[in-house]
């Protein structure tokens, strides 16, 4: 169970370290300018970064299935 949180973190570092605020988009009803007035979001969803996402969620599941892989009883 640690080793899949700790992926799901280690997954999720770029998208933390980049301050987890959705990109700026034009889907709003009121006009927003600032990208500090976007609401904050665990995983990326927005119409532009479908691959961020993407990216995002395999990382995550590939450092699990390495790390459950290696500490696998013999």
């Amino acid at each position: 169970m640690a080793v899949g949180v700790a992926a799901a973190v280690l997954g999720l570092l770029p998208w933390i370290l980049a301050g987890l605020r959705l990109p700026l988009q034009n889907l709003w009803r009121e006009e927003i300018t600032s990208a500090a007035d976007m609401p904050i979001a665990l995983l990326p969803f927005n119409q532009y970064t479908a691959g961020l996402l993407a990216a995002v969620i395999l990382v995550g599941g590939g450092i699990a299935g390495a790390a459950a892989r290696a500490l696998r009883t013999r």
